[in-house]
C-alpha cells in the first residue's frame, strides 16, 4: 500500500476502532450495572403473592426506580448488541481494504 493510501485510512481505521472498544466496554460495564440493579431490587421484594397490596410507599417508590433503570439498562444493551457486530463488520471490512494498516502505537 502506498503511503498516501495508508495516510488516508487513518482517518477512518482509527475511529471506527475506537468506537468498536468502546461499544464493548460500555456493554461490559452496562451489563454489570444491570445484574447489580436486578439484585438490589429483588431484596427489595417479598416472596408474598399479595406483597404489593401492602408494600411499603417507599419500597413502592425503589421499585418504580428500579424498574425504569434497568429497562433503560437493557434497551442500551440491545442497542449495543445490534452495534457491535456492525463495528466488527467494518473494521473487517476495512482491513481487508487496507491490509498494511497498523495503528499508530504498533508502527
Amino acid at each position: 500500500m502506498t503511503n498516501s493510501k495508508l495516510a488516508a485510512s487513518r482517518p477512518l481505521l482509527g475511529p471506527q476502532r475506537n468506537a468498536l472498544h468502546a461499544a464493548e466496554q460500555e456493554q461490559s460495564g452496562l451489563s454489570r450495572r444491570v445484574e447489580d440493579v436486578l439484585a438490589r431490587a429483588a431484596v427489595t421484594l417479598r416472596n408474598d403473592t399479595d406483597e404489593y397490596l401492602d408494600r411499603e410507599p417507599l419500597n413502592s417508590h425503589h421499585q418504580d426506580l428500579f424498574s425504569i433503570e434497568i429497562s433503560n439498562g437493557e434497551r442500551r444493551l440491545k442497542e449495543l448488541a445490534n452495534s457491535i457486530p456492525h463495528f466488527k463488520f467494518l473494521k473487517t471490512a476495512m482491513l481487508s481494504r487496507f491490509p498494511d494498516f497498523k495503528p499508530m502505537s504498533e508502527n
